[in-house]
């Protein structure tokens, strides 16, 4: 919008909001911005974090003490900042994982950790949050970092399996966990909000007809979602042997090695890289020891 108006493009300005929820501080901003380009569009970067705070502060504080403090306003500013962070990194309805091991829609559970740092960020958001901002905050804090899960714990699963692998799982288990929580938070959005009137149900069907309508969607269409399948692996006691895998942007850690040497790519200090080695088994057990001969 900034490069609309430079241009002379200030007369109207028209948006395709699509979905009203959960996008009120896109649409607030857009509007603030539309109405006071001078204030908030000159040097508007620099702008961002104090118009996300005064946002929640308008949203949850109140003159007579009763809302939320400062502190907590810019928390949740904070926390709508970082879901809108994760979902505008790829649409989580659109991210499925793709059980070819041909390039997929979704965040490489392979290389550079990036599926791993994907569920290390969706684990750091609060999970308690005061129902004042549920619909604004907690809603999608929770709900859009639980759909990334639920795609990545699947294509966890459908890997280990291949492999034989018994942590395979795991990662059903962990998977099936979040398929019941989007549940339970669609549940609550709709039937239950806190807060509101009509029993909490006064933005009942604002958000999502169901989860084939947000989660794995095979084509643009809305209702083309589908849910992961996920398998398990029957553990074999006898089978102790020690399953290496070994990080490698070549072969993407679909292989699992029992003997003979394995190697990680080439790395240093400097870069600061985290590659990783695996150890696994198909469900017996076995005792290791790890040894470095590097100093970093």
């Amino acid at each position: 919008m900034s490069i609309a108006y430079d241009y002379g493009v200030d007369d109207v300005w028209i948006a395709n909001v699509g979905d009203l929820k959960p996008m009120e501080s896109n649409i607030a901003y857009f509007l603030d911005l539309a109405y006071d380009y001078e204030y908030l569009g000159v040097n508007g970067q620099e702008k961002l974090e104090e118009y996300k705070k005064n946002w929640a502060r308008q949203q949850f504080s109140k003159k007579d003490g009763s809302g939320l403090s400062d502190e907590d306003c810019d928390e949740a500013a904070s926390l709508v900042d970082r879901y809108l962070d994760l979902d505008t990194k790829r649409l989580v309805e659109h991210v499925i994982y793709n059980t070819s091991d041909t390039c997929s829609d979704m965040y490489s559970i392979d290389n550079y950790r990036e599926a791993l740092n994907i569920l290390e960020e969706c684990d750091d958001i609060m999970k308690h949050l005061k129902a004042a901002f549920y619909q604004l905050v907690y809603y999608p804090a929770m709900a859009v970092p639980n759909v990334l899960k639920i795609q990545i714990y699947a294509a966890l699963n459908n890997k280990y399996v291949k492999l034989g692998l018994v942590v395979a799982n795991e990662y059903a288990k962990k998977c099936q966990e979040a398929i019941d929580l989007d549940n339970q938070l669609f549940d609550a959005y709709n039937n239950e909000m806190p807060g509101v009137v009509e029993s909490g149900k006064k933005w009942s069907g604002m958000i999502s007809c169901g989860q084939n309508y947000h989660i794995g969607l095979q084509q643009w269409n809305r209702d083309s979602g589908k849910l992961p399948d996920l398998m398990t692996v029957t553990p074999d006691a006898s089978a102790s042997e020690m399953q290496v895998l070994v990080e490698d942007i070549t072969y993407s850690f679909n292989q699992t090695l029992t003997t003979g040497e394995a190697k990680l790519p080439s790395f240093n200090e400097v870069a600061n890289e985290i590659f990783e080695i695996k150890l696994g088994t198909k469900g017996g057990s076995y005792d290791f020891e790890a040894v470095a001969d590097a100093e970093f």
